[in-house]
């Protein structure tokens, strides 16, 4: 169960994310929280679990926007803060008048279009589609991806948070209509559990495609077993960890320990899983499996003492500004 590392501010959510167009722009202009977790809440779009994500590198910032002096803070958080809501405020400019560009529009579908045919590239298979259906619906997501991405661009970034999410929410409303159509109920309920399981199979058929250069590939019969035990222990992660910062302090959670925590919950995890697939895999099989989850415990500890050192350099970098 790999961890999604959040790295210097980068938000990590694989390329199946409906707006990751938008996602870069925030990112080049260091914004943060509201918008992403706004995008990130379309239900046709997986969150991405803090076990299941690959590390994604920085996109190189564009040409900058006008320096404007940040108001006096007093602490990191402040800083970060003013920061990212005149970078949000400059990148949903940018956006309401480049979607206003029908050449824009068009190169956006298409590039939301072919990101969804490569993250959900075993949506048919899965779902049972025939192939028109299937493309009727990577058709669907693509035009509710630029049309999500418009009405976020609309609403600006200075709307207050509780209008952004009225307003998501009747487009949400509106886009499960517009699948529910396409797709029927029994279709909808499929597509409900493709997206609930859809970190856990990307880490499945990571082991899928590893398995596949050696002796005994994973067989069909087995995806939906391997599937399932490692579904159950990320959903054991996730409750795990949110227990954990309930009971923890801000100054704990601030610290870095969560990051911390995720790492040592999710390589137990993993032992787990392991353990699990004893009675799924051949001992070939499952000796690929122990040394693929070998190498996510060993990024996944060293992305923690990363993680740390980088929070006490912000940390030392904040109060020394705060001593001048």
């Amino acid at each position: 169960m790999r961890k999604s590392t959040v790295l210097f501010g980068i938000v990590c959510a694989l390329c199946a994310g409906s707006t990751l167009w938008m996602w870069r722009e925030l990112e080049n202009e260091k914004a943060r929280a509201d918008s992403l977790e706004f995008l990130l809440a379309q239900d046709h779009v997986p969150k991405s679990s803090p076990l299941a994500a690959r590390p994604v590198a920085q996109v190189p910032r564009q040409s900058a926007e006008p320096a404007i002096p940040p108001a006096p803070t007093k602490d990191v958080s402040d800083l970060t803060d003013t920061q990212t809501r005149m970078g949000a405020h400059y990148a949903m400019e940018r956006q309401r008048r480049l979607l206003n560009n029908p050449e824009f529009r068009n190169a956006i579908r298409s590039q939301q279009r072919a990101m969804f045919e490569a993250a959900f590239h075993d949506l048919q298979k899965s779902l049972g589609l025939s192939p028109d259906k299937a493309a009727k619906i990577f058709d669907l997501m693509a035009d509710q991806a630029v049309d999500q991405g418009g009405s976020w661009a609309d609403l600006g970034g200075e709307t207050d948070t509780e209008q952004r999410r009225l307003a998501f929410d009747e487009k949400r409303r509106k886009d499960d209509a517009a699948m529910n159509e396409l797709l029927g109920e029994s279709g909808m309920e499929k597509w409900r559990e493709y997206r609930k399981t859809y970190q856990s199979r990307i880490e499945v058929n990571q082991l899928r495609s590893e398995l596949s250069s050696g002796p005994e590939p994973l067989r069909d019969d087995q995806f939906e077993p391997m599937l399932a035990a490692v579904y159950a222990e990320q959903q054991r992660v996730d409750q795990e960890l949110a227990d954990f910062e309930s009971a923890s302090s801000p100054d704990v959670i601030g610290s870095g320990a969560t990051d911390t925590k995720r790492a040592e919950l999710a390589i137990a995890a993993n032992g787990r899983i392991v353990d699990s697939a004893r009675s799924i895999l051949s001992s070939t099989q499952l000796a690929t499996l122990a040394d693929f989850y070998r190498r996510q415990n060993e990024q996944m500890k060293a992305q923690s003492v990363l993680i740390r050192l980088n929070n006490q350099a912000m940390i030392r970098e904040a109060q020394a500004r705060k001593a001048q």
